[in-house]
């Protein structure tokens, strides 16, 4: 399932755990579930988004740049392992590339725009952060998403308890309202990726030197 496809079944999931159970404490509950994942959501997107133009990139970019040589050595795939993978006589090198990758990207983590926007260096799109959210035309959807994302943590590593003891409150229409934002960004930022990596037009011969040269040939 492609990137985008999977956030959006994502968000539906979220929706789905905001219309939970009608008592207080249960609703509070899945109000925190459906933070986490969206929040994990946005993760997914944006590492899966990145891999399914991998193979691409390196095909158009062989020799590679700094950020996706650093990416690729952080990886393993070193200058040894491409000399390997050549006498190896492997039809499919890109396919090994792209599994060392994946197992890098699983162990970290990528939820904050310096992750992000380094992340997407290796297409030369290092600023897709803000570029993504100037696109939606909202001032404040970048710091609106970081809203969800630190409250992620929150419940992730704290149970979303203050220090006292005391569950945090929770808002479900403050919710709903991040959840759109994220949506929004997400969107403006898959639109970049798809303008960066969209099929090459064919040039066409458009003067009369070279409708006169086509004619020659026939």
């Amino acid at each position: 399932m492609r990137a985008k496809r999977l956030f959006d079944e994502t968000v539906e999931r979220c929706g789905t755990l905001l219309e939970g159970p009608a008592n207080y404490q249960g609703r509070q509950d899945c109000i925190r579930m459906a933070i986490v994942l969206a929040v994990a959501g946005l993760e997914r997107y944006v590492k899966q988004r990145f891999l399914e133009n991998l193979s691409r990139q390196i095909r158009e970019q062989p020799e590679g740049n700094e950020a996706l040589n650093k990416l690729l050595s952080e990886s393993g795939v070193t200058a040894d392992v491409w000399k390997g993978l050549a006498l190896g006589g492997q039809s499919h090198p890109l396919k090994t590339v792209r599994s060392k990758v994946v197992v890098h990207l699983e162990n970290i983590a990528i939820q904050n725009s310096s992750s992000i926007n380094d992340l997407y260096k290796c297409y030369g799109l290092g600023s897709i952060v803000g570029n993504a959210a100037r696109k939606t035309g909202l001032k404040t959807i970048w710091p609106s998403v970081m809203r969800i994302v630190n409250r992620r943590h929150k419940i992730a590593h704290d149970a979303d308890y203050k220090r006292a003891g005391a569950l945090e409150s929770v808002i479900e229409n403050d919710v709903r309202k991040r959840l759109g934002d994220l949506c929004r960004f997400v969107n403006a930022m898959d639109e970049i990726v798809s303008r960066r990596f969209a099929p090459k037009k064919r040039k066409v011969a458009t003067t009369q030197k070279h409708i006169r040269q086509s004619r020659k040939t026939k």
